[in-house]
């Protein structure tokens, strides 16, 4: 009976085990969606994180572009953050439905969730 009991024991232990690396090597379905431009003055980049909770456009290190940073969101509920920019990074944080980005205020926007 002590031998049965450990093989049980045993097997149960690698189960587990078995179980637990299946579950750590499985991908996140989170995703996240970028936005990037390149202008002659330098790049810009955006997007929204994995979780849909905080959408970004920045403007990259280097680069001589004088403009903003342009977001704009809409939310899950139906509301929308209207026009943010700001020189460096305009943020948004929620749940989020959309997002659209663009490096200047006379371009189009640009729609990366």
């Amino acid at each position: 009976m002590k031998a049965t009991s450990l093989a049980m024991r045993t097997g149960v232990v690698l189960a587990m085990v078995g179980v637990s690396a299946l579950v750590a090597v499985q991908p996140a379905s989170a995703h996240a969606t970028i936005y990037s431009k390149s202008r002659s003055c330098g790049n810009y980049s955006g997007g929204v994180n994995s979780f849909d909770t905080m959408a970004w456009t920045q403007k990259d290190l280097g680069g001589s572009c004088a403009g903003d940073a342009w977001l704009k969101v809409t939310y899950t509920n139906g509301t929308s953050s209207g026009d943010l920019h700001t020189a460096g990074r305009a943020e948004a944080y929620g749940n989020i439905a959309s997002a659209w980005h663009k490096s200047q205020s006379g371009e189009s926007w640009v729609q990366s969730h």
